[in-house]
Order: C-alpha cells, then structure tokens, then sequence
C-alpha cells in the first residue's frame, strides 16, 4: 500500500504541477495582452502611413524639418498637446530660428489654398499651407482654415494652457505669434528632428 500511497502522491504533485504552470502561463498571457492594450491606448497618433521627409534647410541648430504636416489617408491630423507633447514636435527656439534665418513668402499652396514658404539658409525650403485649428466637441469643426496655420510647440513648462504657433502676416517683417492654447483644441502635427 506505501507503494501506491508514494504513486498517488507523486502523480498529484505532478498534476498540481501542470495546473499551476497552466495558470501561471495563462497568467503571463493575459497581462501581456492587457498590457498591449494599455499601450495601445495611450499611443499618441498612429504615423504608420507617414511618408514625411526631413529637410535640411541649412539652419544653424542642424534642425531638420518635416516637408509637410503629418497625414492620414491624405488628411491632416488634428491632434491634443497631449498626445502632440509625446512626439518630436518643435519648440519655441527652433520656430524662432526659422523666423530669424529664412525668407518667407506666401503664395497658392499645392492644394490650392494660401501657404507660407519657408526658404533655408541653403535655399531648400518647406510649405506651411493654412490649416486652423480643430473644436473637437460639440461641432468637430475646423475654425480659422482659411486664414491660419497653427501646430503645437514643445514646452516643459507646468500650465494650463499649451503653447502653440500661429504663423500669420508676413508682411511687415511680421512671421508669426507665440500663443497659448486650450490643451483641448486640435491642432495639425509638425515633427522636426536634429542631425
């Protein structure tokens, strides 16, 4: 009978065994998912269809900007500071550099609309077609399209409003103005990298 004891106790540590492996396992899998989900969620905007490319306009900080604004299925995105915040957006000193080292010119956009060019040190340049800016409830409407081009700017500072640039009125010497918004409003995406 102590043979059959030893069996018995031995098949039940081996069951209890895989049980607890099964479950730990199971366990693993399904925090990995939720984890996944939870990533997911808080991924700022998809840009997996972007196909930007980063011009050297020969700028004294080596910035590199985006040819144009980011795009989904050819549409703008329209994003929060806070989601915008997560990516490489410019800030305040390298839009300033733009101001204080390129030529700018407004003309007719390649969409049609009115655009502001941005001309480099080097020649190379960039479009800023106008864009507004997004009220996301209750209308879900663009305000400002006709005459605006907005997109967030990088700032660690603690507030409750977000900074942005306007880029208006080119004649005068006048290139844009320095504002904050509303963390609720959308604006367009504009991404820089360095060298």
């Amino acid at each position: 009978m102590t043979d059959l004891n030893t069996k018995a106790e031995n098949y039940a540590a081996e069951k209890t065994n895989d049980l607890i492996a099964k479950a730990i396992a199971q366990a693993y899998a399904d925090g990995y998912r939720d984890g996944y989900k939870d990533c997911e969620a808080e991924r700022p905007v998809i840009l997996n269809d972007s196909s930007n490319e980063y011009v050297d306009l020969g700028l004294p900080s080596g910035t590199l900007w985006a040819s144009d604004y980011e795009r989904e299925k050819g549409s703008t995105i329209y994003t929060s500071y806070e989601k915008a915040f997560k990516l490489s957006i410019p800030t305040k000193e390298q839009v300033q550099e733009l101001f204080d080292f390129c030529l700018w010119e407004k003309i007719r956009g390649q969409r049609g609309s009115s655009c502001n060019i941005c001309f480099g040190p080097n020649g190379k340049s960039i479009e800023f077609d106008v864009t507004g800016y997004k009220i996301p409830e209750p209308v879900n409407s663009i305000e400002g399209y006709y005459w605006n081009t907005w997109f967030w700017i990088k700032d660690h500072r603690e507030g409750i409003e977000k900074p942005a640039i306007n880029i208006i009125g080119l004649g005068q010497g006048k290139r844009g103005e320095f504002k904050t918004l509303t963390p609720g409003l959308l604006l367009p995406l504009r991404l820089v990298k360095t060298k």
